[in-house]
């Protein structure tokens, strides 16, 4: 009996407590629910059109992961190097690629490591689903990693849910990370904002022990970058610059060397250990830049460097020599660790140097429409505040955030595909104006009178703006992209938003073409002849042999037929492939068609600039009563490929477009001429929607005869 009274007595003692429920703390985790389900949401939002592996770079990672998959499944643990002693021979005919030595193994590791483990844990996925969605829970990482490093930054939870939302919606971070975007700076996202968080965590926390565990892990985690993302230079270099900035203004940061030592050494190791970065980090100038690090770190536990850095003057001094010292090193001797595309970060003025890489559309120079696109009406926060950091320039953290954005706002500004580092950091000082904005009017508010309609208030309008946002962006962001089956959302000119005739030409030339045939294309599509349709390819989006795409270039823009069928025939090809941007002016007849410039149609610009041709001889824009396209296009061996002419012009709706109808040049196969041509047009797509891609059988032997 005395037990029942004892639980009778507990029972009264838990109903007579009062439950008490922290409304910020819930409001809060409410939120960060919304913020990532949004995240989510916004990157599996293609789905809709199919569930496909995205665009063209994807696919050699898929190829890549499945070659470590299938030598795990025969030959076990020895399996786990087949990535570094597999040689391609499918592309660059007929040298091929040796994967190991030439390509990041990141991806295809991370993949395969992810397929592996859900398998041993009893989950029956295919491999290719794991890497059509696992670049969509990386993106949701990155956000919620966006979010850390805002609270990290500013201490303030309402930064890093803003932070974390429009980061998440920012179109160039959905770009490369929604579903099926299985590629570089997919995954390799979250691993460089991972080591930025843990490098800052480490400079902020008091125990040396601590320093040196927090840095040791942000290394590993700039190591496993450096096996992803060719950005990887970039942190290392920047934990460099930031080590002597910190000396040079005579910044102390207690116990620094905990924190430099770990981080920088855990990197090194790991990134020596990757073949594709060869010597760089010991010889090139991320190894160089870390030499000077290391040297002023060392040295001013010997020497009063503040005797040399206390003036302004001399600061700006120093700083200058060593910038000019490093741009002529770095232009004088080129081959110092930094392939093309890192040197047009760094030396703008050296695009026209590596035309190849400057024709590739991610490397282009951003524009301020870019950087509007993404940061919208948060343009003038980031401005408000650039001006709040630059005032907290002493705190470490405030300058490593405003070195963060100068670096990456000059880097993106060459090489758009950077924007998404840029955004990440400028959203976050976004966030720091747009709080201290709100908080000079929530300041004057009586809390304890209205604490209650405060909390609920911020509860309705964090969710009034996630809906609205998730709202806004199915309505402007409802694809960008091109995938395998070239998931265009479409034109005022169809009604179909989707196109599989890339589909139908994979499938032919899987069906139709020998394995020891070669096909001829642009560069673009290397990837999908290779790694989808099976086939031998001259070149694919590597871009890594610049002579191979001019000589294509050059054959394709050679006004002289038998010259261009010779370098094909130098080049062993049996096939060439071409895609254009038409779209179909009635769903009814494909015959008669505008050309969008979405294909050779459009890249010939790219291509003429790679053959030194002067390309504005192509387009007329003297006359608008002329067709855009001139005689000296279409007197071009690819003209001559695009089989179609001009016919009339038309208006529609406020545009004028050109209309063209379908007329080969070459005979169709089955035809009379066709026995007698040097090329015989054998596949043409047949999918009313934008696009259409053209296959030429090359016949040598009447070439031979001529």
């Amino acid at each position: 009996m005395q037990k029942i009274r004892d639980f009778i007595k507990t029972l009264s003692r838990y109903r007579s407590t009062k439950l008490v429920l922290d409304v910020r703390d819930t409001t809060f985790y409410i939120a960060l629910s919304l913020v990532l389900t949004v995240a989510f949401l916004v990157r599996i939002f293609s789905a809709r059109y199919g569930v496909f592996i995205d665009e063209f770079d994807p696919y050699f990672q898929y190829y890549a992961t499945k070659v470590i998959v299938d030598g795990i499944s025969k030959d076990g643990l020895q399996g786990l190097f087949s990535f570094f002693n597999h040689h391609i021979d499918l592309t660059w005919y007929p040298y091929g690629v040796d994967m190991g030595s030439t390509y990041f193994p990141g991806v295809p590791y991370i993949g395969a490591f992810t397929y592996l483990f859900l398998k041993a844990i009893g989950l029956n996925v295919s491999l290719y689903m794991v890497a059509v969605y696992l670049p969509v829970l990386f993106g949701i990482f990155s956000t919620l990693l966006v979010y850390k490093i805002a609270l990290r930054i500013t201490g303030s939870r309402y930064i890093g849910l803003f932070s974390a939302l429009f980061y998440t919606l920012a179109p160039s971070t959905i770009l490369r990370s929604d579903l099926g975007w299985y590629d570089t700076d997919g995954l390799g996202m979250p691993f460089l904002l991972l080591s930025i968080y843990l490098f800052m965590k480490s400079i902020d926390s008091p125990r040396v022990y601590n320093k040196a565990i927090y840095a040791f892990f942000g290394g590993i985690s700039a190591g496993i970058l450096g096996a992803t993302w060719g950005i990887h230079q970039y942190i290392y270099i920047l934990v460099a610059v930031f080590t002597i900035m910190i000396i040079i203004l005579n910044i102390e940061i207690p116990n620094y060397e905990a924190t430099y030592f770990p981080f920088v050494t855990a990197a090194f190791i790991i990134l020596t250990s990757v073949p594709v970065n060869d010597y760089s980090y010991i010889f090139g100038v991320p190894g160089l830049a870390q030499y000077l690090a290391m040297t002023l770190l060392i040295l001013r536990n010997f020497v009063d460097l503040s005797l040399f850095t206390k003036h302004v003057s001399r600061i700006m001094g120093i700083g200058s020599f060593l910038g000019v010292l490093a741009l002529i090193s770095i232009s004088v001797l080129p081959d110092l660790g930094l392939p093309p595309r890192q040197l047009i970060v760094l030396l703008p003025f050296m695009r026209e140097a590596f035309v190849v890489a400057t024709t590739v559309q991610e490397q282009l120079r951003a524009s301020f429409f870019t950087y509007f696109r993404d940061l919208h009406i948060l343009t003038p926060f980031v401005i408000g505040g650039f001006y709040l950091v630059l005032k907290k320039w002493r705190e470490p953290k405030y300058l490593l955030l405003l070195l963060i954005v100068t670096t990456s706002l000059y880097a993106s500004s060459t090489f758009v595909r950077l924007t998404i580092l840029f955004n990440a950091f400028a959203i976050i000082m976004a966030a720091l104006a747009f709080s201290r904005l709100t908080n000079f009017f929530i300041d004057r508010i009586d809390v304890e009178k209205s604490q209650f309609r405060m909390y609920t208030f911020s509860f309705i309008a964090i969710f009034i703006v996630l809906s609205s946002s998730l709202l806004y962006m199915y309505s402007i962001f409802p694809l960008s992209r091109t995938t395998v089956a070239l998931l265009s959302h479409g034109t005022q000119f169809s009604q179909s938003p989707v196109s599989y005739d890339w589909l139908q030409a994979l499938e032919w030339i899987k069906n139709n073409v020998g394995d020891d045939e070669v096909i001829a294309s642009w560069w673009d599509y290397g990837y999908w002849i290779s790694f989808i349709a099976g086939k031998r390819s001259l070149a694919d989006n590597g871009t890594l042999n610049g002579t191979r795409i001019q000589e294509l270039a050059k054959m394709f823009m050679s006004t002289d037929e038998k010259v261009a069928l010779e370098a094909l025939k130098k080049m062993n090809a049996s096939y060439i492939l071409i895609y254009i941007g038409t779209v179909p002016l009635n769903q009814d007849n494909i015959d008669a068609v505008f050309l969008a410039g979405t294909g050779e149609d459009g890249k010939f610009i790219a291509i003429a600039k790679i053959a030194g041709v002067n390309r504005s001889i192509f387009i007329n824009e003297a006359d608008p009563q002329a067709p855009r396209l001139t005689d000296a296009f279409w007197n071009t061996f690819l003209g001559k490929l695009i089989p179609y002419e001009f016919q009339t012009k038309q208006n529609v709706g406020t545009f004028t477009i050109d209309v063209y109808r379908y007329s080969p040049k070459y005979p169709e196969v089955g035809s009379q001429e066709a026995e007698n041509s040097p090329l015989v047009l054998v596949f043409r797509s047949t999918d009313p929607a934008p696009g259409e891609v053209v296959i030429y059988k090359i016949n040598y032997e009447v070439l031979d005869e001529d």
